[in-house]
Formats: structure tokens, C-alpha cells, sequence
């Protein structure tokens, strides 16, 4: 709350005061479970279980339409994480899978990408990083048809400080000799799992 300006805190609070806000409930679930959301533009996007409901809003813009726009599947355990990145959705799953889902439409590719849970993942510019329990953070290219290629990394120093950014920081390159066999780099962290990872 400290990097609120002062100025800022005190008009929203008299806006509440005021009753120039709201507060309300959108959606409720039997079971306590703390999903992941994710609000883009009219739509607000949250993983529930092993799925990611896509939900839009009325035109009221103060409740949401029950039944969800999309649903999107792929993952046997729960979705950890997920990210937009232009029309797909990236996530992030407990049972160490990557799964790319086109907003629009039911494609649904699956990657093995760790061997414990997917904490984290991001996405920008068709590279992906992900992070896991297993502490290792991955980085993956992706091209135009969303095929998952191998790059390396160099990150010198503790990777626990470098972690959150690789793909902006660190130079990126394909492996030599590419085939089928391969995998992509692997990080290790020092001090236990990796929980972000965030490409700027």
C-alpha cells in the first residue's frame, strides 16, 4: 500500500465513503480453492481444478454472465498459473505440463516441460519460461504453429536473482545440433522451488 500515493489512497477511500463504489460478488464456489484470474478487456479468465473458465461481462459491467464463453482443458492435475499471450493461453499445470490453448477455438497442445508442478510461466515474443517445484526454470521458443524448440541460456551469477527476467537480459540461441531429442536448458535454484517467472 506504500507505493499508493497518498493523494490516491484518500480519494478512493472517499469514493467508498461516498458509495461512489461498490463492492460485489461475481462468482462462488463450493470448495475453498484460491484460483488464478486473469481480466482481459471484457472478459475475465479463472482456473478452476484442471480447466480455465472464460467468463464475460454484462453490459452492466458489474456482473458476469453465468454460463462461461470458453472453457479450456488439457491438464490432469490443477492449473497452477496461466498467461495471455495475444490469442492463446498459456498455462501451467500440477502434473508438469505446459498446455497452449487458442482463445478462439478448442486447439489444445500439451508439453512435458518439468518433472514436479509448473509454478510459473510467462510468454512474450514466442518465447515461454516456466519455472517449477522440481527447481528448474525452462525456457522455450515457439514458432508460428506454436511447435516447442529448445534454446540455451546463459546466466551468469545466482540464477535466483536473475530468474525473473532471463529472456530480456541474457542473450538467447538455438542449440547446435537440433533434432527431436532434445530439451530445453534447465536452471537449477538454490534455495527451493521457483515460484515467478516473468519475461518484460
Amino acid at each position: 500500500m506504500a507505493s499508493v500515493p497518498v493523494k490516491e489512497r484518500v480519494r478512493v477511500s472517499q469514493n467508498w465513503k461516498l458509495g461512489r463504489c461498490r463492492e460485489g460478488i461475481l462468482l462462488k464456489w463450493r470448495c475453498s480453492q484460491m484460483p488464478w484470474m486473469q481480466l482481459e478487456g471484457d472478459s475475465l479468465y479463472i482456473s478452476q481444478a484442471n480447466f480455465i473458465l472464460a467468463y464475460q461481462f454484462r453490459p452492466d459491467g458489474a456482473s458476469l454472465n453465468r454460463r462461461p464463453l470458453g472453457v479450456f482443458a488439457g491438464h490432469d492435475e490443477d492449473v497452477c498459473h496461466f498467461v495471455l499471450a495475444n490469442s492463446h493461453i498459456i498455462s501451467a499445470g500440477g502434473d508438469g505440463k505446459i498446455g497452449i490453448h487458442k482463445v478462439h477455438s478448442t486447439f489444445t497442445v500439451k508439453y512435458s516441460a518439468h518433472e514436479q508442478e509448473v509454478n510459473c510461466v510467462d510468454c512474450k515474443g514466442g518465447i515461454i519460461v516456466s519455472g517449477s517445484r522440481d527447481r528448474t526454470a525452462k525456457v522455450r521458443a515457439s514458432n508460428a504453429t506454436w511447435c516447442i524448440f529448445p534454446v540455451s541460456i546463459l546466466i551468469p551469477g545466482n540464477a535466483n536473482e536473475s530468474i525473473s527476467s532471463p529472456v530480456s537480459r541474457y542473450g538467447l540461441w538455438p542449440q547446435a545440433d537440433w533434432g527431436s531429442a532434445y530439451t530445453p536448458s534447465r536452471l537449477k535454484t538454490e534455495s527451493g522451488p521457483l515460484l515467478s517467472a516473468h519475461c518484460s
